[in-house]
């Protein structure tokens, strides 16, 4: 798709530009919510969990891993870390926004952090979705062609810088 015309119309060069740099607030934000979910979880979530304390680890590995390397991956235009980054950042947000639902029941002012890890969710299964969408091939590889191609993928901007 690099021959498109439509490539060089520098509205659309600004579009993308400004769309990048939202997914990458988007990945700090979640980078930095696993930060304080790992650092600040507060009293109420561990008790709630009772004896499934791992699930903090999991989801905030998830949220922390999913930040970090959806960041790399946007910031470098490596879309084949943004395909293993976006979902666990989904799945972390998921178990976050369960177990705090949990917690909104009794404490009506949760429901924020709900909200902001179901906005969490909803982002990464976003880009998750339209990373698939963009990434198809058009013919049928095998998983090793495809291994080799997905890691050779550079976005648009990248690949005219050579």
């Amino acid at each position: 798709m690099t021959n498109d015309p439509a490539l060089d119309d520098p509205r659309r060069k600004r579009m993308e530009a400004a769309i990048r740099i939202v997914d990458l607030f988007i990945y700090a934000f979640i980078f930095g919510s696993g930060v304080f979910a790992t650092l600040f979880s507060p009293k109420s979530v561990t008790d709630q969990l009772g004896g499934f304390i791992v699930l903090i680890a999991i989801w905030n590995g998830l949220l922390l891993f999913g930040g970090v390397v959806g960041f790399a991956g946007r910031l470098y235009r490596l879309w084949i870390l943004e395909i293993v980054a976006a979902p666990a950042a989904a799945f972390g947000a998921a178990i976050y926004a369960a177990v705090l639902a949990g917690l909104a029941v009794n404490t009506p002012t949760v429901w924020v952090a709900v909200c902001l890890m179901l906005v969490t969710l909803g982002t990464s299964v976003r880009r998750w979705l339209e990373l698939n969408i963009f990434t198809e091939p058009t013919v049928k590889l095998t998983f090793g062609q495809a291994l080799r191609v997905a890691a050779k993928r550079r976005t648009v901007a990248s690949a005219n810088r050579g």
